[in-house]
């Protein structure tokens, strides 16, 4: 007798839906066109998915005896228009596989298993026992079901449960320049595409990782090219391109094999996502002139622009990342109450949002698992230095540390298949350099006597002693005296102050005794009596008002300058430091501690602002335009006459002295490469400590190796 296929009514396959009955298909569940021929092809790939189907049955399929047809060209093209309906490609297919002179293939996975029920006989026995099976077929129909349920959850729970993404994984170096500055991964995880910096020039350069060949694709620009990353079919190349700092940046494209670069989307403000198929993107535009960001979508060729959502530029994301099964936007938003981070989803059909979790880590780089386990990301949290990489579970928001080391890491790309992470890591080394608080023209000073290399900030003593983190040294300038303040300190301590004329040190303590906070404390100069004297969630850069009786400090949750007794109290937000739409941190305070000063980022631009603290609770404010340069935070002169702040050209730093009166200024330093770290003069006005930093970046993968049951 006869076998006939019957297709289940409803089949989905990756963001596509397909009614059997109705013949439509369905993108994340909008109606896609799909002609009866095209049709057909995908039925007959569906009764058998994952086996070969020739040409020759498809055209017996597509046109009866007798009929005349050119069935080569009719063929391709209805298998192309199949194609274009599921945004699949013949050079990298997802859905349909094209076997060369044969025929053709579909390989996605089936939700629910098989697409089709078997029926034996002929159509006049089918006719017949009908009415008889069709109670035996619901109950061995809903058996199944039943079964297939059950096996489902159990499998669910046993692979999600056993398999954590990266618990386990081997990590290898494949760049050696120590001037990567970002990098992604092709989809089939053989090519490389980075970003070299040299000098403050950067390129970008496609590496073939298992020949370690490199060709430049972008050539040397006094540029900064930013988020790298393939299309997801491989084809092209996308970057960000920021010509100046200042001006919108640009989106562009270019194709992965050579050809100029075109500006596809102007103004775009953070990484952006392509949906699963690639054929649309998102990404966010902040206007800083209302206060107001935008996350918008547009077709891979940046047409077609649309908003899906909008908010307060307080509250713009770090970064979005389309989910693999094309339903929802994930954001990484900073803050959010008394979050230092908080995971969004969003419903890229009705724009609704959920909170998938807030979290006391900040999260930079987001990139989905292809599976949609969960989330990949770069995150900052107040005890952790540096940028590390972790994991965000779905659906349950869990987060767990993937990377744990005294390194920093940058962007974040999988393969295809999840199993290969690329990331920049970048290692750091610091040393301090005394010089007269004029700074120097010529060559540099030598590096200072009193050294600890693992320390990312100091302080001075109010004798000339040098403070250094970690465990709190305590150095004499000449390098011949150590004394421990504090003996294995839980948590991290930085933000080393002297205050009340030596009598007590103000540290940022972070972690401390397993909390996940940042706070300002006060030592005893020798180390002892430690009190907190604030209790937010990211509380930064302690500075000491000059006759000792107050603490200012920027609330990074609030987004604003605050000021607390020495002796402890309620903190106050510091008069006529709120600015509207602007962006600023770390204080400054004046010799005569009559103005505070802070750099502010405002319509694009950074501005210093300079408020007076003895003028009441509406003091006026005076804006001063820095150098354009400029790369730091300022601090006062000894005098009080100026401000100092770090400037960067041709990626090396040095320092710049800009008068209050706002005339353009000099620089005073004159290194000849590397960062500034950090700067602070000596109490008695005649020295200057700067920590400078050395930094090699280079390319890591980073490969799952499996995973310890749960």
């Amino acid at each position: 007798m006869e076998r006939h296929t019957h297709l289940r009514p409803s089949l989905r396959f990756g963001p596509f839906e397909l009614d059997v009955g109705s013949a439509e298909l369905r993108h994340n569940g909008r109606k896609t066109l799909l002609h009866e021929q095209p049709f057909q092809v995908l039925l007959a790939l569906l009764e058998r998915p994952g086996e070969l189907i020739s040409r020759e049955e498809l055209v017996h399929r597509l046109w009866p005896d007798g009929t005349f047809v050119d069935y080569e060209r009719g063929l391709n093209k209805a298998v192309n228009k199949l194609r274009d309906a599921l945004h699949d490609s013949a050079d990298s297919p997802r859905f349909v596989e094209t076997i060369p002179r044969r025929g053709y293939r579909f390989i996605a996975p089936l939700e629910g298993g098989s697409a089709i029920t078997m029926a034996s006989d002929s159509p006049v026995a089918v006719k017949a026992g009908r009415q008889h099976k069709i109670w035996l077929a619901m109950g061995v129909a809903l058996m199944f079901l039943l079964m297939a349920a059950v096996g489902y959850s159990v499998y669910s729970f046993l692979s999600h449960k056993g398999a954590v993404p990266y618990e386990n994984f081997a990590i290898s170096q494949i760049t050696n320049t120590g001037k990567t500055m970002a990098a992604a991964i092709s989809p089939d995880g053989k090519f490389l595409l980075s970003v070299m910096d040299d000098h403050g020039k950067q390129s970008l350069w496609l590496r073939n990782i298992s020949t370690n060949s490199d060709a430049q694709v972008i050539p040397s620009e006094d540029a900064r090219y930013l988020d790298p990353a393939f299309s997801p079919d491989g084809n092209y190349i996308y970057f960000r391109k920021d010509v100046s700092y200042i001006e919108a940046i640009d989106m562009l494209r270019a194709p992965v094999l050579g050809g100029s670069p075109q500006v596809i989307v102007h103004d775009v403000d953070t990484a952006f996502t392509f949906s699963p198929a690639g054929m649309r993107m998102a990404y966010v535009r902040n206007n800083p002139e209302i206060g107001k960001f935008q996350v918008l979508m547009a077709n891979a060729e940046g047409t077609d622009e649309k908003m899906l959502s909008g908010g307060l530029s307080s509250a713009i994301p770090n970064a979005i990342a389309w989910s693999p099964d094309g339903n929802q936007i994930a954001s990484a938003i900073p803050g959010l109450g008394d979050a230092l981070g908080t995971i969004q989803l969003q419903d890229v059909v009705s724009a609704k949002t959920q909170t998938l979790g807030r979290f006391n880590e900040e999260f930079g780089d987001l990139t989905w698992l292809p599976d949609g386990r969960g989330l990949l990301a770069t995150y900052r949290s107040p005890a952790v230095r540096g940028s590390q990489v972790g994991f965000i579970s779905y659906p349950g928001g869990q987060f767990r540390t993937v990377t744990k080391d005294t390194n920093s890491y940058q962007t974040l790309t999988l393969s295809a298949d999840g199993k290969t992470l690329v990331t920049v890591q970048q290692k750091s080394s610091q040393t301090l350099y005394l010089m007269p608080a004029a700074g120097f023209t010529g060559q540099p000073p030598h590096p200072a006597p009193a050294q600890n290399k693992d320390s990312f900030y100091f302080g001075w003593a109010s004798n000339g002693d040098l403070y250094f983190d970690n465990d709190v040294l305590r150095i004499s300038a000449d390098g011949s005296k150590t004394t421990r303040l504090l003996r294995n300190p839980t948590g991290q301590i930085t933000g080393l102050v002297s205050c009340a004329a030596g009598r007590y040190v103000l540290v940022r303590w972070a972690g401390r005794d397993g909390s996940k906070k940042s706070n300002i404390w006060r030592l005893d100069s020798n180390g002892s009596n430690p009190k907190q004297l604030t209790d937010g969630v990211l509380d930064l850069g302690p500075r000491c008002s000059p006759d000792g009786a107050w603490v200012y400090y920027f609330d990074g949750i609030a987004d604003q300058m605050k000021r607390v007794q020495i002796d402890g109290g309620t903190p106050e937000i510091v008069p006529g430091t709120v600015i509207r739409s602007a962006y600023y941190k770390v204080p400054a305070i004046s010799p005569d501690g009559k103005l505070l000063a802070f750099s502010a980022l405002m319509l694009g631009s950074t501005q210093i602002a300079l408020v007076n603290l003895d003028a009441g609770a509406e003091p006026p404010r005076r804006m001063i335009v820095p150098d354009p340069r400029i790369s730091g935070f300022p601090q006062f002169t000894p005098d009080g006459k100026a401000v100092v702040y770090g400037i960067t050209e041709n990626g090396v730093a040095n320092l710049w002295l800009q008068s209050l009166d706002g005339s353009r200024g000099r620089q005073i330093t004159n290194f000849q490469s590397d960062q500034i770290a950090m700067f602070e003069f000596s109490p008695n006005g005649k020295t200057l400590g700067v920590l400078r930093s050395h930094t090699e970046s280079d390319v890591v993968l980073l490969r799952d190796i499996g995973s310890s049951p749960q």
